[in-house]
């Protein structure tokens, strides 16, 4: 499912082998696809609405995997639903797991990287310098980011490190201010705000350990 239209060219190079736009009438355009089935797993980041018919298309005995709310909205589920076709709702929490389950980094690294020995490409970073930060969370903002956005601070002396942090600290403030508006925007989905409030992470490229960084 598609919701952005510049989003279509970057989804088919993945090898999707139908792609559909998230309007109206979707869920129905998946059952005419898989002639009444449905499908096996929905990975959800998107929330509000659309998690009805996420749960409408599933096929018996499948999941539906709950990944964020790029809605704004945080979903209720009809448990009827689950009960009369088997299926199930499984929420995926990466970090909570990381913290709670000994050895689950080191076992998903692996499974991430037998996907890239396979053909995975994940898009390349669209790299910012530091003082561009505002065009990096605007580009963030209008959904024209697929994948990770980088910032990357100048070269300073030692003596202007302190400036260099007060930089990444005012951009800390502004990432939360734009993330506060935007998280108010009815949206529908990647790499727009998610279980994070814009979508796509935001990393510092270069800053010393002590740094800010910021995921959204």
């Amino acid at each position: 499912m598609v919701h952005r239209e510049g989003a279509t060219d970057y989804v088919s190079s993945l090898g999707a082998d139908v792609m559909l736009p998230l309007t109206d009438g979707w869920a129905q355009a998946v059952h005419d696809y898989t002639n009444g089935r449905g499908v096996d797993v929905v990975v959800d980041p998107v929330g509000g609405p659309a998690s009805d018919d996420a749960i409408r298309v599933l096929a018996m005995d499948d999941k539906l995997l709950v990944i964020g709310f790029a809605a704004g909205g945080i979903p209720t589920v009809k448990v009827n639903r689950l009960l009369l076709r088997n299926v199930g709702v499984l929420s995926v929490a990466w970090g909570e797991y990381l913290n709670k389950v000994p050895g689950s980094a080191a076992l998903l690294a692996w499974g991430l990287g037998q996907l890239v020995s396979l053909g995975l490409k994940p898009p390349p970073p669209q790299r910012y310098p530091l003082s561009e930060g505002r065009a990096a969370l605007q580009s963030l903002a209008d959904g024209g980011v697929f994948g990770k956005v980088v910032l990357e601070p100048q070269p300073v002396a030692r003596h202007g490190m302190k400036d260099g942090m007060k930089a990444a600290s005012s951009l800390t403030a502004v990432a939360a201010a734009s993330a506060s508006t935007t998280a108010s925007k009815p949206t529908a989905s990647g790499t727009t705000p998610t279980s994070n409030a814009i979508g796509s992470p935001i990393a510092f490229s270069g800053l010393p350990a002590k740094s800010p960084s910021m995921t959204y």
